[in-house]
């Protein structure tokens, strides 16, 4: 214990401090948290008196920001509860599927930002069903105070705390953000978040400049081919569905789920003497806010955390010099791709002027979810296996 008095600024008073957490979340993830009609999200907030929003869905993309405002005492207990949220809704996942002998829906990611940093035990392992995991979006200008010297702080909070903690290497894409993610149990998470905090408002540092990462759509423009290449050599009349389907919003009343700027100042503080924003700089817009007052993407959920069963078109665009890889040997890839997650996929002919090949996707959303993370899933695989062969042919040239 000596060790963290030394280290970790364990007296700092800050309990009735505002603070602000940026958290990434899979899209599944986000129903999850969000609930049947915004239940779960308004059930937190009440019990933790903090605000919380989750960014709008983006066509094609993955993840989204769950955004957390409020005390430093309050705030572990908020983040703590949205984790357990996940992992209970996983562990139903992993039980039906078993129950009914089948391959449960994909509930973990092998690609970043979203694959696990720290080793994570897998359903049939114990502490599978009280391992929580939050994945933290921190300013690199910050990390230095979560790291120490010569990572000496986030060992010490390891050890003190019983929890796992690693730090992406890399930026999250066009942005100076990177992920911290924090696994562990209940209550050593809660004390973990406590001391996270304390860490950040400490040695706080001006964020002013920070690029915060915004999950958006991963095609660089909506033009679209005439042509379009179907493996499966049949049309189930899906592609024309609206692709407006994918904005169904029924917010029942939901519209403030949507944290807007300047909301740091509306938690209930009681006696708050200062507000620090560790993950914004004041007058720089936020991007989990940039979305207008119905942007909060809540109402659609069923208990399990999905969306409605509507079905609906999403357009994702890959480099042409990828496609190859994604489709596979006469078709192998993408049909395996279709069977596995039941959703329609058809392609491009031809690439765009940037050199991108348009995938569109219809089905309902666990459908192109579960088809997004494959394809994502195949192009880290091609990527790591083109880097490795890069690597060799070095190797050998030298």
């Amino acid at each position: 214990m000596s060790k963290q008095l030394d280290v970790l600024p364990t007296d700092l008073d800050v309990n009735n401090t505002l603070i602000t957490y940026r958290v990434l979340v899979s899209r599944r993830e986000a129903g999850i948290i969000i609930g049947k009609n915004g239940d779960n999200i308004s059930k937190i907030r009440d019990e933790t008196n903090i605000k919380a929003g989750v960014s709008k869905l983006a066509e094609g993309c993955v993840d989204r920001i769950l955004t957390v405002n409020g005390i430093v005492e309050d705030i572990p207990s908020a983040l703590v509860s949205f984790a357990k949220s996940i992992t209970e809704a996983n562990v139903q996942v992993v039980k039906t599927a078993a129950a009914n002998d089948e391959e449960p829906l994909s509930i973990s990611y092998n690609f970043f930002p979203l694959k696990y940093l720290c080793p994570h035990p897998s359903p049939s392992e114990p502490g599978y069903e009280k391992t929580l995991t939050i994945r933290l979006l921190i300013p690199h200008s910050q990390m230095g105070t979560l790291i120490g010297k010569q990572g000496i702080r986030i060992k010490t909070i390891q050890e003190n705390f019983n929890v796992k903690m690693v730090a992406s290497k890399d930026y999250l894409p066009n942005s100076t953000e990177r992920v911290v993610e924090v696994q562990g149990e209940e209550d050593d998470l809660k004390n973990a978040l406590v001391m996270i905090s304390k860490c950040l408002l400490h040695d706080y540092h001006d964020v002013t400049g920070t690029l915060y990462y915004s999950p958006i759509s991963r095609q660089s423009n909506r033009s679209r081919s005439n042509h379009r290449y179907n493996s499966n050599n049949h049309n189930n009349g899906n592609n024309n569905n609206n692709s407006n389907n994918n904005n169904n919003n029924s917010n029942n009343g939901q519209n403030d789920n949507t944290i807007t700027n300047g909301s740091n100042d509306t938690a209930q503080s009681n006696g708050t003497s200062k507000s620090v924003d560790v993950s914004s700089s004041s007058g720089e817009e936020h991007p989990a806010s940039n979305s207008n007052q119905n942007g909060g993407d809540y109402g659609n959920s069923n208990g399990n955390g999905r969306r409605n069963t509507k079905d609906q078109v999403e357009s994702v665009a890959f480099a042409g010099d990828l496609v190859g890889a994604l489709i596979g040997k006469r078709g192998s890839r993408i049909q395996e791709i279709r069977r596995s997650s039941g959703c329609t996929i058809t392609i491009d002919s031809d690439d765009n002027e940037n050199g991108q090949r348009f995938f569109h996707l219809s089905g309902n959303a666990s459908n192109i979810e579960r088809a997004l993370s494959l394809l994502y899933s195949y192009l880290e695989k091609e990527k790591q296996r083109r880097a490795s062969l890069k690597s060799s042919s070095g190797r050998y040239e030298n």
